[in-house]
């Protein structure tokens, strides 16, 4: 019996001995914290809005009511619709919606975030997210490629051409300050399983992030890091705007205009270097 109890007392010394050398650990983790920050789950949101320096009317002195907009869509979100004539083929107008996971609510674009690092020091790395984008434009006459208004691909009739891009795996990319996209484009009748593969591309630059990350949002608890940086400016990146103008037959976009501001929040999965101190009381 005093074996046994010696045997149970010893295991419970060395328990504690690992939980305080863990804690200790942690805390040194805490105050210099190891440079990489693995990314696990977490959220990027695209507010598609600008300042509005004078706002009309102007606001009632005095008084907390009247209109007093200070923030109106930005020149990005006037360029596309994201209400309204969804399911029209007709519509001219260029229509922004999401798939996958990600999500459009007024004038914000949401990204679930699912994996990424970065380095804490030199404030590099990048963050990977699901889901994606598309930008349909339609009105186009069954003519070129489309041979009596069947479309060769589908072998469906079709009285009107519609053209898709589609923009999947976004990353932002801390290191180039850009948000870079796979590309895809469909010239019949937008249908999701057709079209061709333009590749990766810049799709928006964000010119800001080294000053976003240099103020230290970077942090560390007892067991996760965590990562939230606000206010970051997007803007359209050179190039795809002449790809959206061509493709869709407008003059909308031009390189560098505002799209609006985006934050992301994480949380990071530190690397398990040594057993956990929890396994060990566990399978003791």
């Amino acid at each position: 019996m005093s074996i046994f109890k010696t045997k149970h007392f010893t295991a419970l010394a060395v328990a504690i001995a690992v939980m305080t050398l863990g804690s200790s650990v942690f805390a040194q983790q805490t105050t210099q914290p190891a440079h990489t920050m693995f990314l696990g789950e977490g959220l990027t949101k695209i507010n598609m809005i600008e300042y509005k320096p004078n706002p009309t009317p102007l606001p009632l002195q005095g008084s907390l009511g009247g209109n007093n907009p200070t923030w109106e869509v930005s020149p990005f979100g006037k360029a596309i619709a994201t209400t309204g004539l969804l399911h029209d083929i007709t519509s001219r107008a260029i229509r922004l919606s999401t798939l996958g996971k990600s999500s459009l609510r007024g004038q914000t674009l949401s990204f679930e975030i699912v994996a990424g690092a970065i380095d804490r020091a030199a404030k590099t790395g990048e963050i990977n997210h699901t889901g994606g984008i598309t930008l349909t434009r339609g009105g186009f006459p069954s003519t070129g490629n489309q041979v009596g208004g069947v479309s060769p691909v589908t072998g469906n009739f079709q009285g009107t051409r519609v053209k898709r891009i589609q923009i999947v795996g976004l990353t932002v990319d801390f290191n180039n300050g850009v948000i870079s996209g796979l590309v895809t484009a469909s010239d019949d009748w937008a249908e999701l399983h057709t079209g061709s593969v333009l590749g990766r591309a810049d799709i928006f630059v964000i010119p800001t992030i080294k000053e976003n990350l240099a103020d230290g949002q970077v942090s560390r608890s007892s067991r996760f890091d965590t990562l939230w940086v606000q206010d970051i400016k997007v803007e359209l990146a050179p190039g795809m705007d002449a790809t959206l103008n061509n493709f869709f037959e407008v003059t909308s976009f031009s390189a560098n205009m505002h799209v609006g501001w985006a934050n992301f929040f994480t949380v990071g999965v530190p690397p398990r270097e040594l057993p956990d101190y929890r396994d060990w009381i566990f399978r003791y």
